[in-house]
Parts: structure tokens; C-alpha cells; sequence
């Protein structure tokens, strides 16, 4: 039975882990305002609110772990508020894509092409029929996402085209191409009009999207990146480190009296490789978290075109304490840990090292949306991949979340619910 009464000596930490792509708002601030929106829906007592303010900016001086604001939620009965939760934005972006983030958009086109070509044997192993770890359906949606991926990478062809011909302007350039003006003029209209084509066929599409190119290039980046980092471990290291001093700082402040982790998308896949690493096993300090939430896991995904990556892996006895895996049915980045497309508990762990007992894997699956699958027509738009980004809306206005079914989760019986 919980005093309603009783007031908590410490409050709660979240710290947050966000996805890749920006195809969602995952500014901390409007997260934890989605997260006190949930408490004030969820708390018994009507009377109560819940607000956000910034508390403080975190950095750590040990290392290069970037300033992050901390935003706390306070709970307010009648004249009297106390803060109960702190919600910490682990930013791991900027040192996953720290590498190519400032290449130049035509590197960064190269280089996307290069990851696909380099990974076209992995695409035509993920059709196999021995491997189930998605449906038909899904398996051909994401191969057409890569075809997108791949169209991308024909525009790296389209401007060669304007380079060269751009170079073709340079009289001794030009001599050297051909000996009569006829000749020049003939390989110049040759390169020039395909180019030509495609800059008006560009020109038309940013009428409409105004920022293609940029939200391109960094897609690009952060495609290039989170392979790299799952091919060969590009940043792993560091992003571990730094994930571990800023739960070191979190748990040395004396602050909290429960910590719990929740990952969007990408970001569950940073916390997977922290709580379940392949070198040793995680540090004490993944001993204080209460919980692990993640949101839109792409295990299934990873593990169909890297069958190896969760296996080998390292855990600890109950760490973390409790693990709540959140998902959409229609969409196919997000996983249920199942080897079937039921609607049950997981029942595919991830595989550690031989000599263990241990068989980690997530204690509750939550179903977000609808449980029914998409038809074969909603397939043919994309809704799967689409699904993925409406775990809440793209901006902050006060929506039902994810949040509202894992607030409750987390605090069912905690007097933050009173």
C-alpha cells in the first residue's frame, strides 16, 4: 500500500538515448514535457501537475562528453512542489558521426553508395528463406529503402557529369579532348545534358522541399556512421566511455533512488552494446539501474543482415533489474524479440558467451497501436518504415505518447503516481 503522504528524499534519473535520422522531435525538453504530460494523465490525484524546467547543464571535465541540460519535472500539489524525476539526454550523435560530419555532400554520396555496394551480399542473404527474422513484406520494404539509398548514390554520377563538364570549360582542357570545336562541342552537349536534366528534376523537388539537400547529407551521415559502428565498431569505444562517465556522474551526485535507461530506435542498439558489451562485462555502475527501456528496438533488422552482432556478448546477473521493450506491430524496425510474429512475451535472447547461464532478454513486451499488421497496399507506401517515427508526432503539442504506457510501468506503485 503506498503512502500517499509520503514524500520521496530523492528524485528519479532518466537518462535518455535517442535514435538516428532526426525523423522525430527528440529534444530533451519536449521529451520531458511527453514524460510529464504522461504523470499528469496517469497520477491518482487529479490536483496534482507536473511542469519541466532546466535544472542544470551536465558536463564532465575527464573527458570530452559534450554539455547536456538536464531538465527536471517537478510535481505540484496545492502550494507545495518537489522535483521528482531528472531527465538526462545522453548525446552520442555528434561522436558516432564526429568522422564525416564535416565531409563535403559529394564525399558523403560516395560513400553511402560505397556502404551499399559493399553490403549488396548481405541484402540477398536477407532473403533467404532459412532466415525469419522478418516477414517477406518487411524484408522487400527495407530493400526498398535501400534501393532509395541507391538512387541517392546515382546523383554522386550526375554530378561527375557536371564536374567534368564544368572542367570541359577550361580551354587547354578542351584541347585535349578534341581537336575541332565540332568535336569539343559534341562531348560538352554529350556530358551537359544529362546534367542538365537532373538539376531542373532537383530544382523542381526543392520547390517543394527547400531543405532536401541538407537533410540529405546528414542522413547520409548518420547512415554511413551507425554502419560503420555496427561493421567494425567505429566509435564504439568512446561512446561506451563516455556512456559510462556520464553514469558514473549520475550515480557519484547521491541525487537519485531509482535510474532508469530508455532508447529510441539507434539509440536502444547503444544500450544494448553497453549493458550486454562483447569486451568483459559491463561496469558496476550498470548494477544502480533499475530499469531499461527500449523503444523501437531494430533487433530483428540488425540481426538479419549481421547475423553475428548480439552474439558472444557479456552480461551480469539482473542487469539491468528489469527490461521493458516497447513496439509497434507495423512497424519493422521496431522488434518483439520473438522467433514468430505473435503478440507474446520475447522469448529470443541475445546470446552471451558460452560459459554462461545467463540468457538476457526483455521481462515484458508493451504493444503501441494497433496489434493488427499492415495489409500488403500499406506496405507498398512505406507505412512500416513510417510507423517508426509515431511512437509521439514529429512536434510537441501535448499528444498521447509511448510515454503514456510507460510511465505507468515505471511508477504504478511509486508515490510519484500518488
Amino acid at each position: 500500500m503506498v503512502d500517499e503522504n509520503a514524500q520521496p528524499t530523492k528524485r528519479d534519473a532518466i537518462i535518455f538515448l535517442p535514435g538516428l535520422g532526426g525523423i522525430v522531435d527528440q529534444n530533451p525538453e519536449n521529451i520531458a514535457r511527453r514524460l510529464a504530460d504522461a504523470f499528469d494523465r496517469k497520477a491518482r490525484k487529479g490536483q496534482a501537475t507536473f511542469t519541466v524546467g532546466r535544472s542544470r547543464e551536465y558536463s564532465d571535465q575527464r573527458s570530452a562528453v559534450k554539455k547536456e541540460q538536464v531538465y527536471t519535472i517537478y510535481r505540484q500539489d496545492n502550494a507545495q512542489e518537489r522535483p521528482i524525476l531528472d531527465l538526462h539526454s545522453f548525446g552520442y550523435i555528434d561522436v558516432l558521426t564526429q568522422e564525416y560530419r564535416e565531409r563535403n555532400l559529394l564525399w558523403k554520396l560516395f560513400h553511402v553508395f560505397l556502404s551499399i555496394i559493399l553490403n549488396t551480399p548481405r541484402i540477398f542473404l536477407s532473403l533467404s528463406p532459412h532466415r525469419q527474422q522478418l516477414r517477406t513484406r518487411e524484408k522487400l520494404q527495407f530493400l526498398f529503402s535501400l534501393f532509395i539509398l541507391t538512387l541517392a548514390g546515382i546523383y554522386l554520377i550526375i554530378l561527375i557529369v557536371a564536374i567534368i563538364t564544368t572542367i570541359l570549360q577550361v580551354p587547354q582542357v578542351a584541347q585535349l579532348v578534341g581537336s575541332t570545336s565540332t568535336d569539343r562541342s559534341a562531348v560538352q552537349q554529350f556530358l551537359t545534358l544529362p546534367s542538365q536534366v537532373i538539376v531542373i528534376l532537383f530544382a523542381v523537388v526543392e520547390l517543394f522541399y527547400p531543405q532536401l539537400k541538407q537533410r540529405y547529407s546528414e542522413a547520409a551521415v548518420e547512415y554511413i556512421s551507425s554502419i560503420q559502428y555496427i561493421n567494425s565498431g567505429l566509435r564504439k569505444q568512446t561512446i561506451a566511455g563516455q556512456f559510462a562517465e556520464l553514469l558514473e556522474d549520475i550515480v557519484e551526485s547521491d541525487l537519485y533512488r531509482n535510474i532508469h535507461i530508455i532508447g529510441f530506435s539507434f539509440g536502444t542498439i547503444v544500450a544494448l552494446d553497453n549493458f550486454f558489451p562483447v569486451k568483459g562485462e559491463p561496469g558496476p555502475r550498470h548494477q544502480d539501474i533499475n530499469t531499461l527501456v527500449t523503444i523501437g528496438c531494430p533487433y530483428d533488422l540488425i540481426s538479419l543482415y549481421w547475423p553475428k552482432y548480439f552474439e558472444q556478448r557479456h552480461a551480469l546477473p539482473n542487469v539491468p533489474q528489469r527490461w521493458l521493450n516497447v513496439y509497434a506491430p507495423i512497424d519493422i524496425m521496431g522488434s518483439s524479440f520473438r522467433d514468430d510474429n505473435k503478440a507474446e512475451e520475447p522469448n529470443r535472447p541475445i546470446q552471451v558467451v558460452k560459459d554462461s547461464q545467463l540468457e538476457p532478454l526483455p521481462d515484458k513486451n508493451i504493444i503501441y497501436g494497433a496489434e493488427s499488421p499492415a495489409s500488403f497496399w500499406s506496405s507498398l507506401v512505406l507505412i512500416g518504415l513510417r510507423a517508426h517515427a509515431a511512437y509521439w508526432e514529429a512536434k510537441y503539442e501535448h499528444e498521447q505518447s509511448v510515454f503514456s504506457l510507460i510511465v505507468p510501468e515505471l511508477y504504478r506503485e511509486d508515490i510519484a503516481l500518488s
